[in-house]
């Protein structure tokens, strides 16, 4: 993968992340290696996200997680009603030109 390739990428993540921070009560997702995440999106970085956890036990300290180890198919968020909601981006259509 090249460099530019990598970083159309990154850009593609941080704006789908971005959609994402602006739904919802709490956001929740998994990391690449199984574990779970529950809280709120502070900020959105060039390369992490800001967050603070929720739940019993949870600091209220913000930290970062790098884009890299959020699974970004596992992105859902908590509605006011307590409602868990996935977040399924739209897909861009192909770029075949067949109808």
């Amino acid at each position: 993968m090249s460099m530019s390739t990598d970083k159309k990428d990154t850009d593609a993540l941080r704006e789908h992340l971005e959609r994402f921070s602006e739904l919802g009560e709490r956001h929740l997702f998994r990391f690449r290696d199984g574990r779970s995440f529950e809280g709120w999106v502070v900020e959105v970085g060039e390369e992490d996200l800001l967050v603070t956890s929720a739940g019993p036990g949870a600091s209220e300290e913000e930290f970062p997680i790098p884009f890299v180890d959020i699974d970004p198919t596992t992105l859902a968020y908590v509605d006011k009603a307590g409602t868990r909601i996935p977040f399924a981006p739209v897909r861009a259509p192909e770029a075949s030109g067949a109808s």
